[in-house]
C-alpha cells in the first residue's frame, strides 16, 4: 500500500483527545529532537516534536530496548498543514519539472507516494496532522547518524524499507544500512507501530495509515497544537 491508494483513507476515526506532547517527555535521556524542518526554516514549522502522548510512551520503551550505544533521533511528528502543503507542493513541482508530460492525475498520484496531500477532513486527515506519524531514526553516542543507506527525505527507491532484501549481493556497508534498518524496525514494531514501506524513517500508531496496516480502527484524528 502506497500513499497514493486510498484504503487508507476510507478506515473509521474514533479520536480518544489525547494530548499532543514532547516527543522527549518519557525518556529525555534516550530520545533526541531534531525538528529538521524548522532547521530547514521550512514556513510553519514548530522548533520541537510533538506526537500523541501514547505515541511518545511507546517511542521511550522502543528507546529503553537499543544498545547503551544508541538512541532515537526524532526529524519530526506532529506538523501543521502550512507545512504538509508546502512539502507537498515543493515535491510535486520538482516532478512537474522533470516529467511535464505527466497528466494532472499521474502527477498527483507520484506526488503522494512520498508526500501524502495536505488534507484537513475529519474523515481522512493527512497523516503527520493527527500526532500519529513520526519520521526518526538512529543515532550514537556522539549524536552523529547511523547509516541507512538513504538520507531522511530523500525520495528515492534507496528510502523504500526492504530496498536491501531486494538486492542479490550486498556489500559490507549495505549489511550494515539493512542492519540498522532493521534494528529501528524491530524496537519500533515491538511496541506496536507500523513502517510505511516507501519510507523506512516514517513509522505510525494510531491513526489510518497504521490502522489500515493493522486492521484497527484509528483513534486519532486531525488535531491542533495549542502552545504546550
Amino acid at each position: 500500500m502506497t500513499a497514493a491508494t486510498d484504503d487508507w483513507r476510507k478506515v473509521p476515526i474514533v479520536d480518544n483527545g489525547e494530548a499532543l506532547v514532547d516527543v522527549r517527555h518519557y525518556a529525555p535521556d534516550k530520545i533526541s529532537s531534531g525538528a529538521t524542518y524548522f532547521a530547514w526554516q521550512i514556513p510553519g514549522s514548530l522548533a520541537e516534536c510533538y506526537v500523541r502522548d501514547s505515541v511518545a510512551r511507546r517511542l521511550a520503551r522502543a528507546a529503553q530496548q537499543l544498545p547503551n550505544d544508541l538512541r532515537l533521533y526524532v526529524f519530526d511528528g506532529w506538523r501543521p498543514v502550512t507545512v504538509q502543503r508546502y512539502l507537498f507542493d515543493q515535491y510535486q513541482a520538482e516532478l512537474h519539472a522533470k516529467h511535464p508530460d505527466w497528466p494532472a492525475a499521474e502527477l498527483l498520484a507520484q506526488t503522494q507516494i512520498f508526500v501524502s496531500f495536505p488534507n484537513t477532513e475529519p474523515s481522512c486527515p493527512s497523516p503527520h496532522l493527527t500526532g500519529g506519524a513520526v519520521d526518526l531514526t538512529l543515532i550514537d553516542t556522539e549524536g552523529r547518524l547511523l547509516d541507512m543507506g538513504s538520507a531522511f527525505d530523500e525520495f528515492s527507491f534507496r528510502s523504500h524499507t526492504d530496498y536491501f532484501s531486494r538486492l542479490p549481493k550486498l556489500s559490507r556497508q549495505e549489511h550494515l544500512q539493512r542492519d540498522n534498518r532493521q534494528l529501528l524496525l524491530d524496537v519500533l514494531g515491538a511496541q506496536g507501530l507500523s513502517n510505511y514501506p516507501e519510507e523506512w524513517w516514517h513509522f505510525d500508531y494510531g491513526n489510518q495509515f497504521w490502522a489500515s496496516r493493522c486492521g484497527q480502527v484509528a483513534v486519532y484524528g486531525v488535531v491542533e497544537f495549542v502552545g504546550l
